[in-house]
């Protein structure tokens, strides 16, 4: 019957409003090495997939290192450059206190040189500071900071 219940399919069945009968089926036989080869073809395209994705890490590991390496250069060529700059500001602080002994500067003067000198002392900190982050950092992409602190 053409019903949706079964003792409504019945009735209709039995009862011989129907003129013709059909029965039908479904054979289904699988094709021999189809699957395998689709295992096959899936295991494959994994496999690539993995090599793609390796080559990607590795990829972005080497520029990740890269970075921190240029950044610890960077850092520390400003390090250099602020110790010089310390240097000289503690050159011209004391040509500025030699002139005031003479009477031939001010006081003003040496004012200004000793905040010169407190700028580039506070730059060669922070100098000093940027390339601690910048060693840290690139021990962290390398991965050996944490064996170096124990974990």
């Amino acid at each position: 019957g053409l019903r949706n219940q079964a003792p409504a399919a019945r009735l209709q069945t039995l009862g011989g409003d129907n003129y013709d009968w059909a029965l039908g089926t479904s054979l289904s036989v699988p094709l021999p090495y189809r699957e395998g080869r689709a295992h096959l073809s899936m295991a494959r395209i994994d496999h690539d997939y993995a090599e793609l994705t390796l080559k990607s890490a590795e990829q972005d590991l080497s520029l990740r290192v890269r970075d921190a390496v240029r950044a610890v250069k960077r850092d520390r060529s400003r390090l250099e450059l602020a110790v010089h700059t310390v240097e000289v500001a503690r050159l011209a602080l004391g040509a500025d206190q030699e002139l005031l002994k003479d009477g031939r500067g001010s006081p003003r003067d040496v004012v200004i040189s000793l905040e010169s000198l407190d700028q580039a002392q506070a730059a060669h900190l922070s100098a000093q500071i940027d390339v601690q982050g910048s060693l840290l950092e690139l021990q962290r992409v390398a991965g050996t900071l944490l064996p170096q602190l124990g974990l």
